[in-house]
């Protein structure tokens, strides 16, 4: 991948403890950690590279699959604090903790964070195959208009595509 250095793109900048207090294992050198510019190899096939966050920069973090956030509060405020140590300002919507949200709601959310232009990319607070159903509730255009960086894991990366 690219050379990115922003603290989204670099394992030197993930906490070095894991959340019950274990070191975290380091990957064999033979396979990277982190594909740095991964994040945005779609937008990149289209000749497109939006910027990496920083510092002061406004993240959303939403919940494309679920609420998670509702059922693991501490998890996830865990890595809102780490959002904060890294300079950036997380930006909440209204389904991200709601368990209960309806598809369209979370698709809401999705389109709400990406037409934002102070938002400068879009975290996943939680991945799962519930977020195949946003996808047809979601404007392609609205979504090239503004190019981010779009992070997440498990099930979340067909959302970008």
């Amino acid at each position: 991948g690219g050379g990115g250095t922003g603290p989204l793109n670099s394992v030197a900048s993930v906490p070095p403890r894991g959340l019950v207090g274990e070191p975290r294992r380091r990957p064999p050198s033979s396979v990277p950690a982190v594909q740095t510019g991964g994040h945005a190899a779609p937008c990149r096939a289209l000749g497109i590279t939006p910027p990496e966050p920083a510092p002061g920069d406004r993240v959303a973090v939403i919940s494309p699959s679920w609420g998670g956030p509702a059922l693991f509060p501490a998890v996830y405020e865990l890595g809102l604090s780490r959002l904060r140590e890294w300079g950036l300002e997380p930006v909440e919507y209204p389904s991200t903790r709601a368990a209960a949200a309806s598809v369209e709601e979370r698709a809401n959310d999705v389109m709400t964070a990406f037409a934002d232009p102070a938002v400068t990319a879009v975290l996943s607070s939680i991945g799962a195959e519930d977020q195949i159903k946003v996808l047809p509730l979601l404007d392609p255009d609205l979504l090239r208009s503004d190019p981010k960086p779009f992070f997440g894991y498990i099930h979340c990366t067909n959302l970008p595509m």
